[in-house]
């Protein structure tokens, strides 16, 4: 009778943090602090090694995605008015379930964990411009019962926790509102060019009196749930959500909802928005394909927000300046399609927001398109 033996070796793997590149100056602090959240590890890490075999962990997705969001209610009315037009990009880093990113979100989040055992995290660096007119745009001196002229050019940071239930997010954001936000050349630049090779577009001369120089602070926390359900092929969920944001530019809370249909909804929790609004992840999961290679789903929601500072309708916080008497009860409808395959997500969808003061000639209306890239 022979004797034979076995042996096995256990390999254990772990994610150490490359550095992200350069972000623009006025947050070079923040970033050069947290660049090393954007990067997967790649090496073996000694702590587990010396610590013997851990439990099987599931797939990690370990994709670094690019997303870009663009709002403009010209896209929708052609009109030039209130919120006019929002853009902002956003870099987010592939899944991790521990180190640098795990810590600094388990710090900062205030929403408990919801599963010990499920949560994986993201870090995101995203960077924006906001622009915010009165409906009439000739005017040279702007009507003072309309809302004033302002830009918002802002840059930012934030971390995911996510579960198979719960996605919950926390955001610091830095800017500045006023004439250095760049506003001005930024719409009469577009509108040039519309007029001369678009046939359109007018051109806005009250900017001299917009809200004046101001450095801006705003600080975000985000939960939401997952209750999905499947039929026919065809699977459905409801997104709910509640949202907080502090700060001397958005004081509000927030609660609201995204209803989806579709199929391998379970990539992502909605697409992303400029915010206030009701939004989803600035990323999507890969490996939650199911070995096809499409995605698809369409969306209906709402969220009300309760305001206690829009420094946009309230004017500078510290310095006199243009303002009107806001509305304190804010809401968003939205609606619209989003398709993915592994490399990307494409969105589109219209959004219809109710007063925001108490003069306004009627509510709002807006496109917000949003496209991400895997790299």
């Amino acid at each position: 009778m022979r004797a034979s033996t076995a042996r096995a070796a256990t390999t254990h793997k772990s994610r150490t943090f490359t550095r992200a590149g350069a972000t623009p100056a006025l947050l070079v602090f923040i970033l050069a602090a947290s660049c090393p959240l954007l990067a997967a590890s790649a090496q073996p890490s000694l702590e587990q090694s010396q610590a013997g075999a851990a439990p099987e962990q599931p797939a990690l997705d370990h994709s670094t995605l690019v997303s870009v969001v663009e709002e403009n209610d010209s896209f929708w009315s052609g009109s030039d008015k209130h919120y006019t037009q929002g853009a902002r990009v956003s870099f987010t880093s592939g899944e991790a379930t521990q180190g640098a990113r795990a810590r600094l979100a388990q710090w900062l989040l205030l929403a408990p964990k919801s599963d010990e055992s499920a949560s994986t995290y993201r870090a995101s660096f995203y960077l924006g411009q906001s622009l915010y007119t009165p409906e009439n745009l000739a005017l040279l001196h702007p009507d003072p019962r309309d809302r004033p002229y302002a830009g918002w050019l802002y840059v930012g940071m934030a971390l995911y926790r996510e579960s198979p239930q719960t996605l919950d997010r926390a955001e610091i954001t830095l800017g500045m509102v006023g004439p250095v936000a760049g506003g001005e050349p930024v719409q009469n630049d577009w509108h040039y060019f519309s007029r001369s090779y678009l046939g359109g577009g007018r051109k806005a001369n009250g900017w001299s009196e917009q809200l004046g120089n101001e450095p801006g602070l705003v600080l975000s926390q985000e939960r939401k749930w997952r209750f999905p359900a499947r039929f026919d092929g065809l699977e459905v969920d409801l997104l709910p959500e509640v949202n907080a944001s502090v700060g001397n530019v958005f004081t509000y809370g927030g609660a609201g909802f995204l209803a989806r249909i579709g199929q391998r909804m379970a990539v992502d929790w909605g697409p992303p928005r400029v915010q206030p609004g009701v939004s989803g992840s600035d990323y999507f999961n890969r490996l939650r394909f199911d070995g096809r290679r499409f995605a698809w789903y369409a969306f209906a929601g709402s969220e009300a927000r309760l305001v206690a500072r829009n420094i946009f309708l309230d004017g500078n916080t510290f310095t006199h300046s243009a303002h009107v008497s806001k509305e304190l009860l804010v809401a968003d409808f939205t609606a619209g399609i989003t398709a993915l395959i592994p490399a990307g997500r494409l969105t589109l969808s219209y959004v219809r927001r109710t007063e925001e003061f108490t003069t306004q000639n009627g509510q709002d209306q807006f496109l917000s398109f949003s496209a991400a890239l895997v790299f």
